[in-house]
């Protein structure tokens, strides 16, 4: 089967009135799709990801993004859905002493970066907000300077000048 007809499959079953019910599904068609389509599978777990986190809570999602993100490929797209969906669940006002963000989180951006973290300086930012936003200004210089050591020349202009203005921004 091409990939259209993977993702019409999918969109059938992510229709149906009863969501929790397809959520077997759902991933079955993303770990049949992987091995249908290999690479080109990605689309589908996108969809799926966008899906999850769209119309399920947070723990129930976390308890199922693993199928989604065990195996290759690993698009950047699947996992920054997750990453919004975790980045929502953060405080409002930041905390009076510095806090971690959720272990599920700094696992996210940790997976995501193993992948992408030499070519998305948008993916450090976020990384890096997360930390603000706990009021953790050692980490968030941490990764500030991991994304220096990682990320090509070219982009650090545009990373120290998003790190500066996240600095200067109240908590959001």
């Amino acid at each position: 089967a091409t990939l259209p007809l993977w993702l019409l499959w999918l969109q059938m079953n992510i229709k149906a009135v009863d969501h929790r019910r397809n959520i077997s599904k759902v991933l079955a068609i993303v770990k049949r799709s992987e091995e249908a389509l290999r690479d080109a599978s990605a689309q589908v777990k996108v969809v799926a990801s966008r899906w999850l986190v769209h119309n399920f809570p947070l723990d129930l999602t976390r308890n199922l993004r693993s199928e989604i993100l065990s195996s290759p490929p690993l698009p950047l797209e699947a996992i920054s859905e997750f990453l919004s969906q975790e980045e929502a669940a953060l405080p409002t006002t930041a905390p009076t002493n510095a806090a971690p963000p959720p272990t599920q989180l700094r696992d996210l951006f940790e997976l995501a970066l193993r992948y992408y973290g030499k070519e998305s300086a948008e993916l450090w930012t976020r990384y890096t907000q997360a930390y603000l936003r706990m009021s953790d200004f050692a980490m968030a210089a941490t990764v500030h300077r991991r994304a220096l050591k990682n990320l090509p020349s070219d982009l650090h202009a545009d990373l120290v000048a998003d790190f500066q203005q996240q600095l200067k921004r109240p908590a959001e």
